[in-house]
């Protein structure tokens, strides 16, 4: 085991990323104490706000994780008001994130201190992704554990059961997985400004298929092309439980990303 995992590589990840780490852990920590704060308030205008909210298409409101009746439990309004945003803001951090594994490090010739030490390709690149998947879960886990703070203190009519948070913040946790192995496929393809470009413009073109499709202003097949479709919040919200076995195309894919990066890396040419 440890001739593949180089620990000193993984604990630099760390250090690398914690300032990342602190800065993104705190916004969205409080973002979700936040908008805890606010669920009982807006829960005591439902009936105004279905008036409202039924103006839209169902399938517009499904697009974000809500419905109609979104505010009469807080897993509806949890998923509308914050989830649902915050999936997409992992997706573009999960991109991020996976670019810069590999890719920056030859952009910046690090590379070449990495590879000159006793470390194979593989190890290499192996240990800085469980860094990087490390960094991508402490935030996560404290999120999850605020949120579900936020739901006990906040909330003065019912419980919100403890399943819920786990559940979606695994889910958001094996969507980042997925996207930061779509950026190291990507770099180790293209330079880092054009990857950096064509995963943020993914991003944003999966959300726009997925509105058209459950509005219906698309071919309905074009919803099973983005991950909305096997990350679907409503589901969550109402069963506690991922969508199985839908939901195991991510990891499936995750693996077949970084067997391709780790391909591609040990034929690549990084002495120039």
């Amino acid at each position: 085991m440890t001739k593949i995992l180089n620990f000193t590589i993984i604990k630099e990840e760390l250090r690398k990323y914690r300032v990342l780490i602190i800065s993104w852990t705190l916004l969205f920590s409080l973002y979700a104490l936040f908008m805890g704060s606010f669920f009982d308030s807006f829960k005591d205008l439902q009936s105004e706000l279905d008036s409202f909210l039924g103006a839209f298409p169902e399938g517009f409101l499904e697009a974000f994780g809500g419905s109609v009746d979104i505010f009469s439990t807080f897993e509806g309004f949890f998923n509308t008001e914050f989830a649902s945003l915050y999936m997409f803001a992992v997706m573009i951090l999960g991109v991020y994130l996976g670019t810069s594994i590999i890719r920056r490090e030859i952009t910046n010739r690090t590379i070449h201190f990495l590879i000159g030490k006793p470390i194979s390709f593989a190890s290499l690149l192996i240990s800085k992704l469980i860094g990087t998947c490390i960094v991508l879960f402490i935030p996560n886990a404290i999120i999850a554990l605020v949120s579900y703070f936020a739901s006990q203190v906040f909330i003065t009519s019912g419980e919100v059961a403890v399943q819920y948070f786990f559940t979606i913040f695994a889910a958001m946790y094996g969507i980042e997985m997925l996207f930061m192995s779509v950026g190291l496929v990507l770099s180790v393809f293209i330079d880092e400004t054009k990857t950096l470009l064509l995963g943020v413009g993914s991003v944003f073109t999966l959300l726009i298929i997925d509105t058209m499709s459950s509005i219906g202003s698309a071919p309905e097949f074009l919803q099973y092309l983005t991950p909305y479709h096997y990350l679907d919040l409503r589901h969550i919200a109402d069963n506690k439980e991922l969508l199985l076995p839908e939901f195991l195309i991510f990891p499936g894919l995750f693996l077949l990303f970084v067997c391709i990066a780790i391909w591609k890396f040990r034929k690549m040419d990084v002495s120039t």
